[in-house]
């Protein structure tokens, strides 16, 4: 079994016009995206940096530090690792990175990043997930009651930016959140464009509502994407989903599985599971129950009020949360006192569920515990 390194390492040698592009290429960029490329890579499509730029005996160090900036508990720090072999690779060190965006409001409830990898014969957009602030977690409940989340419309303005510039076939790619944006931004897209989409690679992303996948617009790029989930997915359980799905096996357990560099690789593919672990399907079930017997002004009012406990301690990413996790444990206690005994309510059995289903390792909801037991 292997990983993305290991892929690296096998394939580098293979250009692309030898091994066309796969899955296991579209996941790599996808992890990239998570790297601080600010004022390396240009903001716009006119310029580009050629990956080779980036590897060992090439990289500045200050680069290499502002680089690795750390994004959070579920971000791999091998992302750095990645980027180096991919750089040192035949495979990958001619690839062009161009318009990277990174886009972040705490008054839009926004958070965004992506850029363009470009090759001889294609173009893949590339979507940041979720990262470590707390803003970017609440952007996904709000894909609940949202008809388009500022995330979703800065993919679709990217993408169609991206269009314009650029000629030729489109992949669309991205990890957590970032694979919702992409199959968003194709489903929204114009139709002329969505005919340039060759493939859709969506990486334990949240899902939609029911009315989106339903959607006549959505059915005409559903055949072209290609969704992951590991077997224990909790954050690709959000909302519902597309049927076309792999299952990869993973080296790690629970909702840590939500990181990519657990997936095992055989070769050019996932090694596949046929069936998602007990509480990923508990999850699912019981989230989206839970949701969907909720009105649209209901999710809103419950996502507003346990984000705000939140946000009203101070915090404002995960590693803020983990600093002192028990001085953070009694503010949110004493923010949920405050509250309605109704409000109260919804919000601890909504962490009750994130926390059962993550055997007590989902470090957005760790804090909640000491609120749960009084």
């Amino acid at each position: 079994m292997s990983g993305l390194v290991d892929y690296v390492l096998w394939r580098g040698d293979v250009s692309f016009s030898v091994s066309p592009f796969n899955k296991i290429d579209a996941l790599i960029f996808s992890q990239l995206v998570y790297l601080n490329f600010k004022g390396i890579v240009p903001e716009t499509f006119d310029e580009a940096v050629e990956l080779s730029q980036f590897s060992e005996d090439k990289i500045d160090k200050k680069i290499e530090k502002k680089l690795a900036k750390k994004l959070g508990p579920y971000i791999n720090p091998e992302n750095l690792t990645l980027l180096k072999v991919c750089a040192d690779s035949k495979r990958f060190a001619s690839l062009k990175l161009t318009a990277f965006r990174d886009i972040y409001s705490k008054k839009n409830c926004e958070q965004f990043a992506a850029f363009t990898v470009q090759g001889k014969d294609f173009s893949c957009v590339c979507y940041r997930g979720t990262d470590e602030t707390i803003i970017g977690w609440k952007e996904d409940f709000a894909l609940g009651y949202m008809d388009c989340i500022p995330s979703q419309t800065d993919a679709l303005e990217y993408l169609s930016e991206a269009m314009s510039k650029l000629k030729g076939k489109m992949i669309l790619s991205g990890h957590s959140k970032g694979g919702n944006n992409a199959m968003y931004a194709a489903f929204k897209i114009a139709d002329a464009d969505k005919k340039r989409i060759t493939s859709i690679y969506n990486f334990d992303g949240p899902g939609f509502i029911r009315e989106i996948l339903d959607s006549s617009a959505f059915k005409k790029i559903a055949g072209k994407i290609h969704s992951v989930y590991p077997e224990c997915s909790i954050v690709g359980m959000f909302f519902e989903h597309p049927d076309n799905y792999e299952i990869a096996e993973s080296s790690r357990h629970i909702v840590m599985q939500h990181d990519p560099f657990s997936w095992e690789i055989l070769g050019a593919s996932f090694v596949n599971k046929e069936d998602f672990e007990d509480e990923s399907v508990f999850f699912y079930k019981t989230f989206n129950k839970w949701y969907s017997g909720l009105s649209k002004e209901q999710m809103k009012s419950v996502t507003d009020k346990m984000f705000g406990v939140i946000l009203n301690t101070g915090v404002e990413t995960l590693s803020d949360m983990e600093k002192d996790p028990l001085h953070h444990s009694g503010k949110i206690l004493n923010e949920l006192l405050k509250m309605e005994s109704k409000d109260r309510r919804d919000i601890l059995n909504l962490a009750k569920m994130f926390i059962k289903s993550g055997k007590g390792n989902f470090p957005l909801f760790e804090n909640f515990k000491l609120s749960l037991k009084s």
